[in-house]
């Protein structure tokens, strides 16, 4: 049986408003639908909080290449990921 740590109780609020749109087990199939459920868009300016997050997209070589998937990675401004040669991303498509 897998046990999880407790919850962030700052939290809280977030998952009972995801838990009311989301099963607990969530496939491949549902993703789509998840990106596209406007209860779940959030502004580039939330994410960024104004300015002291910086975001970044770009691609990486997926466990079978090609395709490449798209990563995001954030940090402060003027932050560089390093990025390895072997940087690899796993994503569900």
């Amino acid at each position: 049986m897998t046990t999880h740590p407790p919850i962030d109780p700052e939290l809280a609020p977030v998952l009972a408003v995801v838990q009311q749109h989301v099963s607990p087990t969530i496939t491949p199939g549902d993703i789509g639908a998840l990106r596209a459920n406007p209860a779940f868009a959030v502004l580039d300016e939330e994410l960024t909080r104004d300015g002291t997050v910086e975001l970044r997209e770009f691609s990486a070589r997926g466990p079978q290449a090609p395709p490449r998937s798209p990563c995001s990675s954030s940090g402060p401004p003027g932050w560089r990921p390093r990025r390895p040669s072997s940087t690899t991303c796993t994503a569900a498509a």
